[in-house]
């Protein structure tokens, strides 16, 4: 058995949707359809936030050291974005992939700041000349929680109250998802209006990892073993069983080529295995695999026992299938 190099704490699709982006408490991992290989110049720190460009060549490694690094997808260092504030935990691209909001300062993607505390640490691009943010001033944000649509130059165009203080925020572009550190998750639309608010979670459990694609939202909750899918139009929920520990608020993700696809972080590699897995669900078809990685090695196994990649990972292996990964990724 090859032990895992640290358990995974984010996700992130290419737009494209030929790659996922994988971070853990030393390193990143990108999987295509060819397996997994870790990017070595990402962060030593632990990853908290993943971001590809549009382009789907760079990708922005948000940390615990108040640092983002952005690395290509061959691993060669970009740039160093010094952070202004506390852990990364949110990181996004503007849809030309010529700026980068990680925490609460906005920089070119050739290291330069643009702007500085200007923002608060929850906030991402919603489009070209949208960034939403939570309370860019912490301490009145405590009193009035509220959720701000403002320019990249700081100016604010809509507020919207809210019942408790945002913790984590999720977009597609057309559609907002916030939690607040409740159950409670708040849908509105790319220009602020409310859509509705809905308790997918047991009362008690703080929603965690967070995504959102289309009229679907995916939630996981500190406490809860289940990742739940809702439909806001009206469609019934649809529950991922299975995980042994909360889910980060990276730890969910949609795939944009096919968004009924979702990744989520955890759960066991295979019965006597040890270590984080990386959940691939169809919450269409139920159809779900497994993608684990070590440092130099990698499996993807599906529910019907099929195996491709390093054997040696999992003691019952029993054949390799080279279209797992062909019908996964774009």
């Amino acid at each position: 058995m090859v032990s895992p190099a640290s358990p995974t704490t984010c996700v992130a699709w290419s737009r494209s949707g030929d790659a996922l982006a994988v971070g853990s408490l030393r390193n990143a991992f990108l999987w295509t359809r060819t397996g997994a290989r870790v990017l070595e110049n990402t962060n030593r720190a632990p990853l908290y936030a993943l971001a590809f460009s549009p382009a789907g060549d760079t990708l922005a490694c948000g940390s615990e050291s108040k640092t983002t690094k952005l690395v290509s997808r061959g691993g060669k260092a970009v740039a160093s974005l010094s952070g202004d504030s506390g852990a990364v935990t949110h990181v996004s691209f503007d849809p030309r992939g010529e700026r980068v909001l990680a925490g609460r300062a906005l920089w070119t993607t050739g290291g330069e700041a643009l702007a500085r505390k200007r923002f608060s640490m929850i906030s991402t691009f919603v489009d070209d000349g949208t960034i939403l943010s939570a309370g860019p001033v912490y301490e009145e944000d405590l009193v009035r929680p509220a959720l701000y649509w403002m320019t990249p130059e700081g100016e604010v165009t809509r507020k919207v109250p809210l019942a408790a203080p945002a913790r984590h925020i999720a977009t597609d572009g057309e559609h907002v998802a916030v939690s607040d550190g409740g159950p409670r998750i708040s849908i509105f639309d790319a220009r602020g209006e409310r859509l509705g608010d809905f308790e997918r979670h047991k009362s008690g459990h703080m929603v965690s990892g967070l995504a959102i694609s289309g009229a679907r939202v995916a939630s996981g909750g500190f406490g809860d073993t289940d990742i739940w899918v809702t439909d806001f139009a009206g469609a019934q929920a649809v529950r991922l069983p299975g995980y042994a520990r909360p889910t980060q608020h990276n730890g969910v993700a949609f795939a944009p080529h096919a968004p009924q696809l979702v990744a989520a972080l955890g759960g066991a590699l295979a019965p006597g295995g040890g270590g984080d897995c990386i959940w691939l669900h169809d919450v269409e078809s139920g159809r779900r695999v497994r993608l684990y990685a070590a440092d130099k090695a990698w499996l993807a196994v599906d529910d019907g026992g099929r195996y491709m990649g390093a054997a040696a990972l999992a003691d019952d292996a029993k054949q390799e299938d080279t279209s797992l990964l062909d019908a996964l990724f774009a």
